[in-house]
């Protein structure tokens, strides 16, 4: 063998060591990182920053976003929704409770966690109770939102706006 030949296998066997020495993600750090992700949008809502909303959603065309019976799809259609805040930081907030991080693979993940929303009404300030879920994906090392659903519990909807 040749000097070249042998530096090529030397080389070839210290990157497949690195490489098999590198941990792989297990799933307490993908749950970290989604239940960090979830904090980050909850985050940028409450400062009214639809950029960074957005850039944590996905760009594929079947990204969906539900809210309380009204379906949306296309990155874009949720983008226009979200711009409606703009301006609106201080006139709502969301507090997240628990979330709990359900691992689909190392590459897919679903986040469940209850919120209280609180907005400004006519009567003083309102709580309203609520559940939100995620599906995400990871591309690169980022998670992004490929779905959303978002539910308020009417009843306590009806008692605060009466």
């Amino acid at each position: 063998m040749s000097k070249v030949t042998l530096m090529l296998v030397a080389i070839l066997i210290l990157a497949a060591v690195a490489i098999a020495a590198t941990p792989a993600a297990g799933p307490n750090s993908t749950r970290a990182e989604v239940e960090a992700t979830v904090k980050a949008y909850v985050e940028a809502q409450n400062r009214g920053d639809v950029y960074d909303m957005m850039a944590m959603v996905s760009r594929r065309d079947d990204v969906v976003s539900i809210s309380d019976g009204e379906i949306q799809r296309g990155w874009q259609t949720i983008r226009n929704t979200n711009d409606q805040i703009m301006g609106k930081e201080g006139t709502h907030a969301m507090a997240i409770g628990n979330i709990d991080v359900l691992v689909l693979g190392p590459r897919a993940a679903v986040a469940v966690a209850p919120f209280t929303f609180t907005v400004a009404s006519t009567q003083g300030s309102v709580r309203v109770p609520g559940a939100t879920s995620f599906v995400f994906e990871k591309l690169g090392d980022r998670w992004y939102v490929v779905h959303e659903h978002t539910s308020i519990t009417t009843q306590e909807v009806a008692r605060g706006l009466d």
